[in-house]
């Protein structure tokens, strides 16, 4: 059994190659986090799981795009992609936030309107109580009063 020697070529290839599965195991990791904190209703921990996954991919773009540079370009554009990733997080992060507030006032919105209307439907059902009442003792003076005519229209007589 001899030793097969590999090409530095291959090396690096394989070594490329299993980078590339540490990135994607990292990031179905990070994402099947997010499943659980969406499916869990605890607001700061799906907070801390949003900014791990952020983290965990600027992270990941961050070394891949270095290792790259490194191998491959000068100091300006490694500064340059630098300088874009910190400009992306920045944007996500932002993102994230106008997402967040944007469910709140949602949520807000739809609390108001169901406050509205329990209130108009209890007005109305008070309303209606006491428009009842009101004519059923209208009706009863009205009655009252036809029969008392009725009695002193037959003593007139």
């Amino acid at each position: 059994m001899s030793l097969i020697l590999k090409h530095p070529r291959q090396q690096r290839h394989q070594h490329q190659r299993q980078q590339h599965h540490r990135v994607v195991i990292l990031i179905n990791a990070s994402i099947i986090g997010i499943a659980v904190t969406v499916s869990s209703h605890h607001y700061q921990t799906h907070r801390l799981v949003i900014a791990s996954f952020v983290i965990t991919i600027t992270i990941i773009i961050a070394i891949t795009t270095i290792r790259v540079i490194i191998t491959n370009f000068n100091i300006i554009i490694i500064i340059i992609i630098i300088i874009i990733i910190i400009v992306a997080i920045i944007i996500i992060i932002i993102i994230i936030i106008i997402i967040i507030v944007i469910i709140i006032i949602i949520i807000i919105i739809i609390l108001i309107i169901i406050i509205i209307i329990t209130r108009i439907i209890s007005t109305v059902t008070i309303n209606d109580i006491f428009t009842i009442r009101t004519m059923r003792t209208k009706m009863g003076t009205v009655a009252a009063a036809a029969k008392s005519q009725d009695e002193n229209a037959g003593d007139y007589c």
